[in-house]
């Protein structure tokens, strides 16, 4: 049995799509979908055990509790450590699941902060995971970042080893900024690509190819944009 797990934490695409606003509200579902299924085809390159939490197997009153019991979950099946990421971080195909996995065996605590100042992933060890704790951090705030580095300091089992800053998307604004990195594969740009050509996402004409598969989805209009 592997020491370490993934715990995708996440909403369903249909879920996710009602809370955030990317585009019209009928294809806001599409994108969430292409979304969620990135990332889990990234967390498959890795040979460790993928957990996908979201509403229809949670429990908590709100994200603290949740996330706390998803941890908690994994860890009461014999899992040492868990890496929980969610699916609104396109960057994160550059990091590499053996590589967090070799921190936590070191005894470390690993740590992605988004440009927000929250996380787009937290990996820790049984003995780095204080639940009362754990729950009471401000997961909904700009602190959130600084707040789960004080905590895991507080442990005192192993060091913290912290990841690159990449961006995470929760609206159109996002996806613009987001599409201008370097660190994204085709994939994603050719997701955003297809529909670029009618809301004005002002994609580089290098990523305006669109697969096949994909060419369903752009005949919409999008929402205005106010900045």
């Amino acid at each position: 049995m592997k020491k370490t797990a993934i715990l995708f934490f996440s909403q369903t695409a249909a879920r996710e799509a009602a809370s955030k606003n990317f585009f019209t509200k009928e294809k806001n579902i599409e994108f969430a979908r292409a979304l969620i299924s990135k990332t889990q085809e990234h967390l498959k390159s890795s040979d460790l055990p993928i957990f996908h939490s979201h509403e229809g197997n949670q429990s908590g009153r709100n994200f603290g509790e949740r996330l706390t019991h998803a941890f908690q979950s994994l860890f009461d099946k014999g899992y040492e450590s868990v890496i929980a990421v969610g699916n609104d971080c396109p960057e994160l195909e550059n990091v590499r699941s053996d590589d967090v996995e070799t921190e936590l065996n070191l005894g470390n605590a690993v740590i992605g902060q988004s440009a927000r100042g929250g996380a787009y992933l937290i990996a820790l060890n049984k003995t780095q995971f204080n639940p009362a704790t754990f729950k009471a951090l401000p997961w909904c705030g700009g602190q959130l970042f600084e707040s789960l580095c004080a905590y895991t300091l507080a442990q005192q089992n192993g060091d913290l080893h912290l990841l690159a800053i990449l961006r995470d998307i929760n609206s159109l604004s996002d996806v613009r900024q987001v599409l201008r990195s370097s660190k994204l594969s085709s994939y994603f740009k050719k997701i955003v690509a297809a529909i670029s050509r009618q809301i004005n996402l002002d994609v580089p004409r290098t990523f305006r190819t669109v697969s096949i598969f994909l060419q369903s989805a752009v005949s919409f209009r999008g929402p205005p944009y106010i900045g």
